[in-house]
């Protein structure tokens, strides 16, 4: 069973890691090993990809967003983990900016 643990901010990752079993289960990975790796990769694995860290008292959200679906899914997401003391900040990267 695939959850998101409650967590409507996580459900691009969720969308990700069932893409990545697919594309893996295709190309003959046992489905033991994607298991596995689905259950043992950390964050720090994949930089820039939703990562959450507590640094003294604050939750500081890393992510690349590099492209119009993923700064849709980070601003989904933002919200989500949002309390009366967060601050969003977030850059769009420069290939995507309009005039």
């Amino acid at each position: 069973m695939v959850t998101t643990g409650g967590d409507p901010g996580l459900v691009y990752n969720t969308v990700n890691a069932l893409a990545a079993a697919a594309l893996t289960t295709c190309m003959g990975v046992a489905m033991d090993d994607i298991r596995q790796g689905l259950e043992t990769m950390t964050q720090d694995e994949n930089p820039g990809r939703g990562n959450l860290y507590s640094i003294n008292g604050f939750t500081v959200a890393i992510d690349f967003a590099h492209n119009p679906e993923a700064i849709g899914a980070l601003l989904n997401n933002g919200p989500a983990r949002a309390t009366s003391s967060s601050c969003w900040l977030w850059k769009e990267p420069p290939n995507y900016t309009t005039a």
